[in-house]
Formats: C-alpha cells, sequence, structure tokens
C-alpha cells in the first residue's frame, strides 16, 4: 500500500479462507518461551498491516472482510515499518502451505513469485527499502547479518538461534546439489527477502510437531519489535576441543570489535553498545528459554 508518514503499509491478499492466523505475543508469565501463539481464526479476504498514523497511533495488524464486517484488531504487538537506516531487513510473517487454492494464480507485473514444494512449504518474509545494500551492512555487521540472519527461520524469536537454524542445515544436508536457503527481489519501492524450508516436525518440545502444522495453511505474524535486539543478543561461541569451547559472547560484542577495526564512528558505536547492552541484562532478567549457537572451529 502507499507510505504514510514515511513507513511502509502492507496488504494480504487471500484467493480463499483456508488460511489459520497466528499471531506470537510477548509471554508475560516468568521464564517459558518469550512469546506465545495465539490463533486469530480464519483469513477470510485481506490483512493489512498499518504503521502509526493519524489512525492507529501504534502499529496495527488488521482483518479486511468483503463484507461491512467491524474489522477486529488482530495484533499491536508489531513494529513501525520505518525502513531508513535499518541494519536488518524486519520480518513480517511467514506461511506454511499445505493445501493448495483451487483457483489458479496469473502471473502480472511486479510481482515476484515464491515457489514452494511438497516438501519445502514454510516461507520467511522480510522488508526493506529498496537501496538497502545487504552486502555493504554486512561487513559493518558480520556476524548479526551476514553469519546469523540467512541460517536463523524467523521463529527464533520463540527458540532462539540454535534451533532456528535448523530447517536450513536441514534442506542442505537433504540436498546434494547448493541449496538456495535465501533470496531477495525489489518490488517497486521495497526491497523483500525471502526464505523457504520445512519445518522442524520430529521435535515434542516445538509446536510443528502438531498434526495442524502438517494439515493447515498457516500465515504466522511474530512480535517483530525485538527482532534486532534479540538476533544481536544472540549467545555464541566457538568449540576449542569436544568438550571446551570459547567464553560466550553475543552476537554483537562480535560486530563491535569488527566496527572499531574498520574505524566506524566511536558515537554510533557508543550508542550501540548501550541498546544492546540494556537489551541483554533486560532479556537476562526475564529468565526466558533461548538456544545459542557453538560454531566449529
Amino acid at each position: 500500500m502507499p507510505p504514510k508518514n514515511g513507513n511502509a503499509e502492507i496488504k494480504f491478499h487471500f484467493f480463499d479462507d483456508s488460511y489459520i492466523i497466528r499471531k506470537f505475543d510477548f509471554n508475560q508469565k516468568e521464564g517459558g518461551l518469550i512469546y506465545i501463539p495465539i490463533d486469530h481464526g480464519q483469513a477470510e479476504h485481506e490483512i493489512s498491516y498499518h504503521s502509526a498514523n493519524d489512525y492507529h497511533p501504534t502499529p496495527v495488524l488488521l482483518p479486511k472482510y468483503k463484507d461491512e464486517k467491524k474489522r477486529t484488531l488482530i495484533s499491536d504487538e508489531i513494529i513501525n515499518l520505518s525502513l531508513a537506516e535499518i541494519i536488518v531487513p524486519i520480518p513480517i510473517c511467514r506461511f506454511t502451505t499445505n493445501i493448495a487454492p483451487k483457483r489458479k494464480y496469473r502471473t502480472k507485473d511486479q510481482h515476484w513469485a515464491i515457489e514452494l514444494s511438497d516438501r519445502y512449504n514454510t516461507a520467511d518474509i522480510y522488508i526493506a527499502g529498496k537501496d538497502y545494500n545487504f552486502e555493504e551492512m554486512s561487513k559493518k555487521f558480520p556476524m548479526i547479518l551476514n553469519f546469523l540472519f540467512p541460517i536463523t527461520t524467523v521463529d527464533f524469536l520463540v527458540y532462539g538461534s540454535g534451533m532456528a537454524t535448523e530447517p536450513i542445515f536441514n534442506k542442505m544436508f537433504e540436498n546434494k546439489k547448493p541449496i538456495v536457503a535465501f533470496q531477495s527481489t525489489i518490488v517497486g519501492d521495497y526491497q523483500f527477502f525471502c526464505r523457504t524450508y520445512q519445518l522442524f516436525k520430529t521435535d515434542a518440545f516445538r509446536m510443528y510437531s502438531k498434526e495442524e502444522y502438517s494439515n493447515n495453511n498457516f500465515i504466522e505474524f511474530f512480535n517483530n519489535i525485538d527482532y534486532l535486539d534479540l538476533l544481536a543478543t544472540t549467545n555464541i561461541a566457538y568449540k576449542l576441543t569436544p568438550s571446551k569451547t570459547t567464553p560466550i559472547k553475543s552476537a554483537y560484542e562480535y560486530d563491535l570489535e569488527n566496527l572499531k577495526k574498520i574505524g566506524f564512528r566511536r558515537k554510533s558505536i557508543l550508542k550501540l553498545e548501550k541498546r544492546f547492552s540494556k537489551k541483554k541484562k533486560l532479556y537476562e532478567e526475564l529468565k526466558k528459554f533461548r538456544s545459542g549457537i557453538i560454531m566449529g572451529s
């Protein structure tokens, strides 16, 4: 949709009502997972992602119906789509398709068709401005952006990066030829990023082990407000021996060291350090489950 107040806005249009709307809100209870799933019925026609504007003081997700039915709020735990000077693309949604639509899709100009298969039927969608330069930003933030972001599925927000890398690594190991785990394209004024994979269904700890994720279509909206901060504070260690690792450090600590080496502005480094260290302390106090990553030497 046309931007408002300089922020992007998005509309989702559905061929049919086969998609279950699931959102992930902050878990107010002590311990456990950071976010919990809450269902919001079927996607009957359209859903709109509004950044804050004159009608909505905070960003909101709203359904839109073909008739004049009252629009009931889906979620207000989402971030403004302010795309200027972002470090990482902003996650918009994830969809899983088990039931193909009966209507045939017809290609149109400025459409980007994302091909799913029976096996790799889940996709994460992210957005950035059309001028966003992934390569240049990766040189500044090699751990957060160049390493973690491409291999970490959007549900790292729920389970942590360690568990969220498994679908991508499984896809790599299952294919003898190189795979495309991550794609991007420019559509109009925006740059969209997408990764496709299969949900990890053999682990009873994760919600995907339930049959509903094999039998239904889902569109899921994650609380993306703290997306960058949670990615930046992911714990990472390097394996030295089978039983010994380097001291645990957050991803942002590696990247701040890199920024100092390349001569990045000291004021900006201090600002990022203050932001991420404050968030790291907050997350530790919440005592939520978050899986980190141990990298081979």
